[in-house]
């Protein structure tokens, strides 16, 4: 049982997140999460819209970073802030998930975080006991 969606760790100038979860479908949901919830406290964020989403990528890793590339485009490009994800469809190359949102209010969703771009270094996703893992590195 995985303790934990995701944690930080400092890396010089940018933001390091390990992310949890017990098969790849949850750890892509948990990446959402971690993403919105370092950018803004997402308990503050409605989910009443939603979105589908379809991303593809070349191995489980490269798939993590176009995903999180997708949603980061998502709030950098349309003010939108999504507090929860369903995957619908997971494989090692293609995600397929229903996003829910709310467009951000500068009152109500105080930024934490300013986030420009995900990066592929030290990206991996790897099996672990109980689960999957992976490393995401965020330029700030």
């Amino acid at each position: 049982m995985l303790k934990t969606r995701y944690e930080s760790f400092d890396h010089t100038a940018d933001l390091g997140l390990r992310i949890y979860g017990k098969d790849l479908k949850e750890l892509f949901e948990n990446a959402a999460f971690a993403l919105f919830d370092q950018i803004t406290a997402t308990d503050s964020v409605g989910a009443s819209k939603s979105e589908v989403f379809e991303v593809t990528g070349d191995d489980p890793a490269d798939l993590l970073v176009e995903w999180l590339r997708e949603l980061l485009f998502f709030w950098l490009g349309h003010d939108k802030l999504a507090p929860k994800t369903v995957i619908k469809e997971i494989s090692n190359n293609r995600v397929k998930a229903k996003v829910y949102y709310e467009e951000y209010l500068p009152k109500k969703h105080p930024i934490k975080t300013e986030i420009k771009a995900v990066t592929y270094h030290m990206n991996k996703v790897t099996e672990i006991d109980g689960g999957y893992e992976a490393t995401v590195i965020f330029d700030k």
